[in-house]
């Protein structure tokens, strides 16, 4: 079987592919980058960041909060609440960690990669469904995390 160029280097699809390494942070929140909740065709992989509750917090599932990030739909970056949170330590997403929630912050398509709604759909993506959703599903289990109790934390283009 001869595969294409494009089979060779393509990235797993996210209920596949293995997660990236864990970073654990000084109040022991685990933070994992650029987690993949979407494959969209012609287009980059739809990427979130998990902060973790603590190990000893996860014994039962955790609620989720959904970040999204601001920007008018043009700019902005998923790990950035803006610029009054900025020079917090710990930050907003770690502290709130700490506290017990899983933090799902996720990206989304700008105006400049796709036409609006393209990020409202990108967001729908990271919604919960019937299999749980924003966590990816090779992670659901490990995490402990449910969509059962969801929040969402909307900060300019999230307040659509």
């Amino acid at each position: 079987m001869t595969r294409t160029l494009r089979e060779l280097i393509a990235a797993p699809h996210p209920d596949a592919g293995p997660l990236p390494p864990a970073a654990e942070r000084p109040a022991g929140v685990r933070v994992l980058r650029g987690v993949p909740y979407g494959v969209l065709e012609g287009s980059r992989p739809l990427e979130l960041d998990l902060w973790l509750p603590p190990a000893p917090r996860l014994t039962r599932p955790s609620p989720v909060l959904l970040f999204v990030h601001g920007g008018a739909w043009r700019r902005g970056r998923r790990d950035d609440m803006g610029l009054h949170t900025r020079a917090w330590d710990p930050g907003p997403f770690e502290r709130i960690a700490a506290a017990g929630f899983t933090v799902a912050c996720v990206d989304y398509r700008l105006s400049g990669e796709a036409t609006f709604p393209a990020p409202l759909a990108d967001l729908r993506t990271a919604l919960p469904d019937d299999s749980g959703g924003p966590v990816p599903r090779q992670c659901r289990s490990r995490l402990r995390s449910t969509a059962s109790a969801m929040a969402f934390m909307p900060a300019s283009s999230g307040c659509m």
